[in-house]
């Protein structure tokens, strides 16, 4: 059993990685910040599968940490326990990159699965909504079809009421003409009658007289 360090120490060796090239990153300080808060709240002593254990957790919760910068950060913590087995030190780093590879890797396959389905879901919603706009516009066009027939229906009922509306008058018109044209001669008729009735009458007194 390799022999367990001190908090001081766990953090030590990481601000010493972390500090190497100057300026630490913001993905770095927040990875430091929450390993630094899961040992404070870990109770135990910090022998090496502890301390491996919550910097494989730390690393599950602080997204775009990069895997090659997360072995190294993770090399410098637990190459702090390599006097005591240097090969199971050098396992333990092994198998913590596998891991946290792995990790990344199911993370990566489960955000191409959601944008695929994302996208499907955007695709079909799209399909939907054309074929909607489509059937609106279909409707539209079958309305305004209708209204025009109705329109022309309607616009022929008219023509064909105005029609026989005038030809009514027209009908009436020559029918008053006519009857006027009857009263007229029968009123000539009987004027003539009355005329020739009269001369009769006067030859006839003449004839006596």
């Amino acid at each position: 059993m390799t022999t367990p360090l001190k908090l001081s120490e766990v953090l030590y060796s990481l601000q010493d990685y972390m500090t190497k090239d100057g300026a630490l990153s913001a993905k770095q300080t927040e990875f430091y910040k929450a390993f630094r808060d899961n040992l404070n709240s870990f109770e135990g002593e910090f022998q090496i599968e502890n301390v491996e254990r919550i910097l494989f957790e730390t690393g599950k919760v602080i997204d775009g940490i990069p895997h090659e910068d997360f072995i190294q950060m993770a090399e410098a913590v637990l190459n702090r326990y390599r006097n005591d087995n240097t090969d199971a030190v050098s396992e333990r780093i092994r198998l913590l990159a596998a891991e946290q590879a792995a990790n990344q890797a199911a993370t990566e396959a489960e955000r191409q699965v959601e944008e695929a389905r994302l996208a499907e879901e955007a695709r079909l919603n799209e399909e939907a909504r054309l074929i909607e706009e489509a059937r609106l516009a279909e409707a539209a066009r079958l309305a305004e079809e209708a209204r025009l027939i109705e329109e022309a229906r309607l616009a022929e009922e008219n023509r064909i009421a105005t029609e026989a509306r005038v030809a009514e008058g027209v009908r009436l018109a020559r029918e008053a003409h006519q009857a006027e044209q009857e009263r007229l001669a029968e009123e000539a008729r009987l004027s003539e009658e009355a005329r020739l009735a009269e001369e009769a009458r006067l030859a006839e007194e003449a004839r006596l007289a």
